[in-house]
């Protein structure tokens, strides 16, 4: 019997995935412990279906809102000090990008580890950043960049794809707050084993690079399964019953905080306008009790075509409900749309997002939108519109049959046997 841990903070889109992973590798090994650390909001209305899937859940994150960089780093503290008790005689450690000391805790345990990401990483290293590790750090910056090509030991290939995230200022003290005997992620000494990095992304879409390091593994996605959706709310399934035209879903999950400057009145209303000519109706899910959902209550008498949800929806439900999904461009709802074989209005705010506007450009799958504040009704309407043609139907229909058999799920399993059984 193995102990292996799951450390995922971040949204339900960051930590759901790797929770597939988690629930399929109970399934395939019942005599393991697994145990996940999480942030508690992550999987609301979720936790019982876990427990009863045997997964140990530890909630992490506290329901508090931190604004400065001195609170912010209390609670990094906190956090990873659940971690390291969570991860004491594990087998292996497993941990999304949002909880990158679970790779200073595996080394300082000696225990084999696992990086995952549900989304591409399209950051570089800050600026200056090899420069400086090259000075402060010369005989580490020598060994990493000698063993660029030899995928045996780290490299300086995975610390430009990823690892630069680790020589942040914060982690070094939490690595102090924790007592580890190093505060540097690598040592010149003698660099440890390549770490494995597993994105949960389709190849059909997003091919891998030839330049990435060859512990850089794509699986395909790692869809949730029935027990992490959950069942729609009642008043969610008693309000699409009640629309009566084709309904299009509109949200843009994480990146509202992000949206400081969008004129939502406006947005609202080019919104209710263009459905309105094209005959249809709108679902706009936003986070309960923001300034989004205020704005739309004072304007709700005018916006006839158009609805608002502020809980948590099952998309894969839901999305099966409408006719097309106008969203952010997040890789998780790209994926979850493409699972309902729904044409897709990408709205890009940030990160990624451009990167997949264009490859759903590119392969058919729906449009790209202006950035909100500059979206026109006459823009949208004539958007709405091409989207339902035949051709890119079939090119959705197309792909969807490609993606499913891919099984992320499973290909990430066999990557963690991998490592497991070295």
């Amino acid at each position: 019997m193995m102990k292996v841990v799951f450390l995922c903070k971040g949204t339900r889109g960051d930590v759901l995935p790797l929770l597939s992973i988690a629930i399929a590798y109970k399934h395939e090994h019942i005599a393991d412990d697994v145990v996940v650390v999480c942030t508690a909001s992550s999987i609301a209305g979720v936790e019982e279906s876990l427990a009863q899937e045997g997964i140990q859940i530890i909630s992490s994150l506290p329901k508090v809102v931190v604004s400065t960089d001195a609170a912010k780093l209390q609670l990094l503290k906190h956090e990873a000090s659940i971690c390291y008790q969570a991860c004491i005689s594990a087998k292996l450690v497993v941990f999304n990008l949002f909880s990158l000391e679970g790779y200073f805790i595996a080394q300082e345990l000696s225990i084999p580890c696992i990086a995952t990401s549900p989304f591409l990483l399209n950051r570089t290293p800050p600026t200056g950043f090899k420069e400086k590790l090259s000075q402060e750090l010369p005989d580490l910056f020598q060994a990493l960049t000698s063993s660029y090509t030899s995928g045996e030991v780290v490299s300086y290939a995975e610390v430009d794809h990823w690892m630069w995230r680790l020589f942040l200022d914060d982690y070094g003290s939490v690595c102090d707050h924790l007592g580890l005997s190093s505060t540097t992620p690598l040592s010149d000494v003698s660099l440890p084993p390549s770490t494995t990095l597993l994105y949960g992304i389709s190849s059909i879409l997003s091919p891998r690079q030839p330049y990435w390091p060859k512990s850089v593994h794509l699986c395909g996605y790692w869809y949730p399964p029935l027990v992490l959706q959950g069942s729609p709310p009642a008043g969610l399934s008693t309000m699409v019953e009640q629309f009566t035209k084709p309904l299009v879903y509109i949200g843009f999950g994480s990146m509202e905080g992000f949206m400081l400057d969008v004129n939502w009145a406006t947005l609202f209303t080019v919104l209710n306008t263009a459905l309105k000519e094209v005959n249809m109706e709108g679902i706009f899910q936003c986070k309960e009790n923001g300034r989004i959902q205020k704005t739309f209550d004072k304007l709700s008498n005018e916006l006839h075509n158009l609805r608002l949800w502020s809980l948590v929806a099952p998309h894969q439900w839901l999305f099966q409900k409408c006719a097309a999904i106008l969203h952010h461009g997040g890789s998780g709802t790209v994926a979850t749309s493409l699972l309902a074989k729904r044409p897709q209005l990408i709205c890009p705010v940030m990160f990624d997002q451009e990167h997949w506007a264009e490859i759903v450009v590119w392969k058919n799958l729906g449009v790209r939108l202006s950035p909100a504040n500059n979206l026109t009704v006459e823009e949208l309407r004539t958007k709405l519109t091409l989207i339902t043609n035949t051709e890119m139907n079939d090119s959705i229909d197309c792909v969807y049959t490609e993606i499913v058999k891919e099984n992320g799920v499973k290909n990430a399993l066999i990557e963690i046997d991998k490592i497991l059984h070295k």
